[in-house]
């Protein structure tokens, strides 16, 4: 969540860590956001954006296959 206070948010670990197939990513918000996750390999090269868009508060979770992170 680029350019955000981090006041208004947090992300929580994801699980499990290291993953083979799915991992879980929670994330909460305080207020409503624009909200942009973005998913980076371990040389820091973005690998793909799985949010972009404006949310309302609470809390999301979001189921992420290994295999999405390679698809175009």
């Amino acid at each position: 969540m680029e350019g955000s206070n981090s006041s208004i948010f947090f992300v929580k670990q994801n699980t499990p860590n290291p993953f083979k197939e799915i991992t879980k990513i929670k994330y909460h918000l305080q207020e409503k956001s624009k909200v942009k996750l973005t998913i980076y390999n371990s040389q820091n090269k973005k690998v793909k954006i799985i949010v972009n868009k404006l949310q309302q508060p609470g809390t999301y979770s979001i189921n992420l296959d290994g295999k999405q992170l390679f698809e175009n």
